[in-house]
């Protein structure tokens, strides 16, 4: 069974420390940021683990990322097949 996304938050690294994260494009270019406040902890905490253990956000990062989104992936997938029938 599949961890919910509350339950892998439980083991993913303290973001106590990090006031936010910048995210960047290949050209060095700030595209966007994931700050340290409530709504986008969550988020925080992935992003940090992926920066932790990939350094960037590749293929396997991203893959590993939908993994650890655990059931917002499934709902976002649900959502996109709905959303794509005419």
């Amino acid at each position: 069974m599949t961890q919910s996304f509350k339950q892998v938050l439980k083991v993913l690294p303290d973001i106590e420390h990090i006031d936010k994260i910048n995210l960047y494009d290949l050209n060095d270019n700030l595209v966007d940021a994931i700050e340290n406040m409530q709504g986008t902890q969550g988020s925080l905490k992935v992003y940090f683990y992926l920066y932790k253990n990939f350094k960037e956000i590749n293929l396997a990062a991203a893959q590993k990322g939908l993994e650890l989104f655990s059931e917002h992936t499934a709902e976002a997938k649900k959502k996109s097949r709905k959303s794509s029938k005419y």
